[in-house]
């Protein structure tokens, strides 16, 4: 993933104490490639929010539908490439053990998961009781509440929170995983190509057989020998512009690339986006590597808060349109989480364990 860490050859092989140092230190890149994927999460549900306020389409299309199509779908993705890449290398440290790495991630994602669909839960069901409607009216039996908490037989009640779920899943099993070296590679696109299952299987919270895949390849990318993405992007600026192009080719053209294919693209131009701030605006780069940590809480806490906007809409409908009340909220929001973020982690430090994990 970055040119400044020497990774393993083999999966199974420990690294050496000074290699372990390397792998230790934090790339600012790829920090700022994480906090660029949570503004396009950000950017993904204001579109959703429009189109559900009524929003009218954007060229024949829905404004989520453009911010997917030019990312390649690969906002997503990239956390899980980027959580299996650290999965492996977290494992091949010398002294590390299958019990503490799985403790710490359930630690640092579980924790803020459940918070997070607390929130949720607790604001739907504030909605109800003031007479809100719903398309569908949400059931909020002890069971169905406990479910939608955990996202166990229940699609999480903060619903994008499905890829967390999943995430903690494969933490889980990266164990063994592991212990699969290269042959990891065969599962893993077999569950990337494979047709996503039913919509009606995700509501009931089956995970995404994709997470999976695309975890693994993420663990596979350890494998990768020191520089290789130096060598293979010298010019961070044509590399970006390339990944850029597929995805506006795509937007217009509704063209449909295989999923791993396409989704790699879009996850490579992100983090290319993080290493072309970090090189080009370093004074940005520095602010943004700062506050990466701010992600957890930029892609959990937009979900409430844009259920919130679509409430009051109607209340200045007229006054200002559909796009740039949407999309100027998703910027404010960002904003305000990243405001948020350092004002806790400087007063409130205790506080970073529920919505951000620690971090």
């Amino acid at each position: 993933m970055s040119s400044s860490v020497t990774l393993p050859t083999h999966g199974t092989k420990p690294l050496s104490t000074s290699t372990a140092a390397l792998a230790a230190k934090r790339d600012p890149s790829i920090d700022i490639a994480r906090l660029c994927a949570a503004f396009l999460i950000v950017l993904f549900h204001a579109g959703e929010s429009y189109s559900m306020a009524g929003g009218p389409d954007i060229g024949g299309n829905p404004p989520w539908l453009i911010v997917g199509n030019l990312s390649l779908w690969g906002r997503v993705p990239f956390f899980f490439f980027l959580a299996g890449c650290f999965a492996a290398r977290s494992l091949a440290k010398p002294g590390a053990s299958a019990g503490g790495f799985v403790s710490s991630r359930i630690k640092g994602l579980g924790i803020p998961y459940l918070f997070w669909n607390g929130v949720s839960l607790a604001m739907l069901w504030v909605a109800l009781r003031a007479g809100a409607s719903f398309s569908s009216e949400p059931v909020l039996t002890t069971g169905a509440a406990l479910g939608k908490l955990t996202g166990i037989f229940f699609m999480p009640a903060n619903g994008p929170l499905w890829f967390i779920r999943d995430l903690i899943l494969a933490s889980l099993l990266a164990p063994l995983l592991r212990k699969l070296g290269p042959w990891l590679l065969v599962p893993s696109i077999s569950l990337i190509i494979l047709p996503e299952i039913p919509l009606e299987w995700m509501e009931r919270g089956c995970p995404r057989p994709s997470s999976f895949g695309y975890f693994g390849i993420g663990m596979l990318l350890s494998y990768l020998p020191k520089g290789i993405f130096g060598k293979l992007f010298p010019n961070l600026g044509l590399g970006l512009l390339l990944c850029l192009s597929l995805g506006v080719v795509h937007s217009i053209w509704h063209l449909t690339p295989s999923r791993f294919g396409g989704v790699s693209v879009g996850a490579m131009g992100i983090l290319l986006t993080g290493c072309y701030i970090h090189r080009s605006f370093p004074r940005i780069a520095e602010f943004m590597a700062r506050h990466s940590s701010a992600s957890f809480i930029v892609f959990a806490a937009n979900v409430p808060f844009f259920a919130v906007a679509r409430f009051l809409y109607p209340r200045v409908e007229g006054k200002i349109g559909y796009l740039p009340y949407f999309f100027g909220l998703a910027v404010l929001f960002f904003v305000l989480a990243l405001v948020a973020h350092h004002l806790i982690r400087g007063y409130f430090p205790r506080l970073l364990v529920l919505i951000s994990g620690g971090r």
